[in-house]
């Protein structure tokens, strides 16, 4: 369920750049970024799916809330996905 291609250093940093573009609080950037790695983790173990869609999941659900839109549905849910379309 991890995602093998590079080492998870390289993935937070990518994911705190991201969550820096996104207009995230300045200075939390790599805090969230090792939260939404930790927790793509988690949600994978459990539901069965990757690490990236997990990680893809949780990052749209961030977009969604910055924007005031509902979140999406998740990717373990049967025939959502991932997306509210």
């Amino acid at each position: 369920m991890e995602i093998p291609t590079e080492d998870e250093a390289v993935w937070v940093r990518r994911v705190s750049a991201l969550v820096h573009s996104l207009g995230g609080p300045l200075g939390k950037e790599d805090v969230i970024a090792q939260q939404l790695w930790k927790r793509s983790k988690q949600l994978a173990v459990k539901h069965g799916i990757k690490q990236v869609e997990a990680l893809d999941y949780l990052l749209r659900a961030m977009v969604s809330g910055t924007r005031g839109d509902p979140p999406p549905k998740p990717p373990w849910e049967k025939g959502s996905g991932g997306t509210n379309a």
